[in-house]
């Protein structure tokens, strides 16, 4: 599945609202694909450093994150699951600017 191509470019479409498949032409509409999604995550908590795989849902929250450069705290989006071992939390960002 993939977002569909331009047909006079032939770039992928990024802000299309649908996603389909190259084999069967197939449209499915993007919140309802985006659902469906998961993630494998290999990790080592920076609290007990306990090594661990889990497999979590793709859905992405507002985290506030403590910015070091600018002394402030700021909302991102990440990726939130807890260890397996101790229980605390730990995000996983998007690319932070």
């Amino acid at each position: 599945m993939s977002k569909p191509k331009d047909t006079k470019t032939g770039k992928i479409s990024i802000r299309a609202k649908e996603y389909v498949c190259s084999e069967c032409s197939n449209k499915v509409d993007e919140d309802s694909y985006e659902r469906t999604l998961t993630m494998n995550v290999q990790y080592m908590c920076p609290h007990c450093q306990n090594n661990g795989e889990l497999t979590i849902s793709f859905k992405r929250k507002k985290v506030q994150v403590f910015d070091g450069e600018k002394q402030k705290k700021k909302a991102v989006d990440a990726v939130v699951f807890k260890c397996e071992k101790c229980n605390k939390d730990i995000n996983i960002t998007k690319k932070m600017k």
